[in-house]
């Protein structure tokens, strides 16, 4: 119980870091198995590093994960699209496109049409 506490605590602190928020939600994964928590603590991710395309894509393969695969489209596009921008910056970075094609988290998603869109060449 206090061991809970004190992640929630540390989460919602305003100078919470993107390390310290993976941490947080990996305890709420495989210790505590709350997943309400794990997706309170993705959302916070997106919040304290809304430029990392992991982060989006992280959020966006839990949410379908959890029966939520509408609210996963969006995060998705969203790592996408920083994922093109970071690889126009940085060719060498990994491409998140590529591990979406193969991701088994995304499995359901593959036969939508919008799914489809952000696999299309832009």
């Amino acid at each position: 119980m206090l061991f809970r506490s004190t992640l929630d605590q540390v989460l919602n602190h305003p100078a919470v870091n993107p390390t310290a928020v993976r941490f947080i939600a990996q305890r709420y994964a495989t210790e505590i198995r709350d997943y309400s928590k794990v997706e309170a603590a993705l959302e916070r991710l997106v919040k304290v590093a809304p430029d990392e395309p992991e982060a989006w894509f992280d959020l966006a393969g839990f949410k379908v994960a959890v029966g939520k695969a509408p609210e996963a489209l969006p995060a998705l596009r969203r790592a996408l699209g920083l994922n093109a921008r970071r690889l126009q910056q940085n060719p060498g970075a990994p491409n998140l496109l590529t591990n979406l094609q193969t991701d088994a988290r995304f499995t359901s998603l593959r036969p939508l049409p919008e799914f489809q869109q952000l696999l299309a060449p832009k």
